[in-house]
């Protein structure tokens, strides 16, 4: 039936946009997954800044304590700096492997496998636009997601589904007839030789199946299902624009701030490194 072949077509769209919407989604969370590796692998090297700093304040601090110009309380308070360093150590050691085993399953690698980033310069990249606006960029999702294009599709092969179970349920019925006879009379005196005579009767009708109403209904019930999921989805991807939109853009006014903060802090320490080098506090 034609509605049927409709319906086969419209599976067939919507399976291909879903399979560009698996692809377009692993590349976009595999770079994603990419940047977090590279974070967690940074947060190893500061912890490990933090590790030798604090055990060289340990060593400092004994040696006053035993020179007899320190406390106790220093030393033991240098020690319990000292520990909860390698605990921030180990636990970015952690966070790296679970990142990379997140990428790598993303990439569908062996788990067992540790992905090591090698930058050579991370820069700040913008994954939004910052010239469009959010009514802009809720009209290029609309278009151009396969994920909502893929459900509009769907949707249009459950329409075509429920006309193909109307209408397959109904079927046309044609009945006809024809007789043949010869007549004859007589009368006293009198007879009439035989005529023929021809009688041909038509009807036209439709039989329905006992079950077509339970069946339109059904199908009816998954249109409106289909319908209604890709409602709810494009919902979902208006959310996902304007909090994308949002994010980004406040990104975008921290990076300057943390580039301040941290040169701000390495002045400070290096500062503070020469004073200790020429012996003042």
């Amino acid at each position: 039936m034609i509605y049927d072949v409709i319906a086969s077509k419209r599976r067939l769209l919507a399976s291909e946009q879903q399979e560009r919407f698996i692809v377009m989604e692993t590349i976009r969370s595999s770079v994603v997954q990419y940047y977090d590796l590279i974070l967690a692998q940074s947060r190893i090297a500061v912890a490990r800044e933090a590790v030798t700093a604090t055990d060289e304040l340990l060593r400092l601090t004994r040696l006053r304590l035993g020179a007899g110009v320190g406390l106790p309380a220093d030393d033991l308070r240098a020690q319990a700096n000292l520990a909860a360093r390698q605990q921030d150590l180990a636990l970015a050691l952690n966070a790296f492997y679970q990142s990379s085993i997140t990428l790598a399953s993303s990439l569908y690698l062996e788990p067992t496998v540790t992905l090591v980033p090698k930058p050579d310069h991370v820069g700040p990249v913008r994954l939004v636009r910052e010239d469009l606006e959010i009514t802009e960029m809720l009209a290029i999702a609309t278009e151009r997601r396969p994920d909502l294009q893929g459900m509009k599709y769907a949707a249009a092969a459950a329409a075509a589904e429920s006309k193909s179970t109307l209408w397959g349920g109904v079927s046309p019925q044609l009945q006809g007839g024809y007789q043949v006879g010869r007549l004859s009379s007589e009368t006293p005196g009198q007879s009439f030789a035989f005529q023929e005579q021809q009688h041909g009767n038509a009807s036209v009708g439709w039989l329905l199946s006992p079950t077509l109403v339970g069946q339109v209904k059904t199908a009816k019930a998954n249109e409106r299902d289909a319908a209604l999921e890709v409602e709810r989805r494009f919902e979902q991807v208006r959310a996902q624009v304007v909090r994308s939109a949002q994010d980004s853009a406040t990104n975008a006014k921290l990076i300057p701030i943390v580039q301040q903060q941290v040169t701000a802090a390495e002045e400070a320490l290096r500062l503070a490194q020469r004073n200790l080098g020429v012996g003042r506090p």
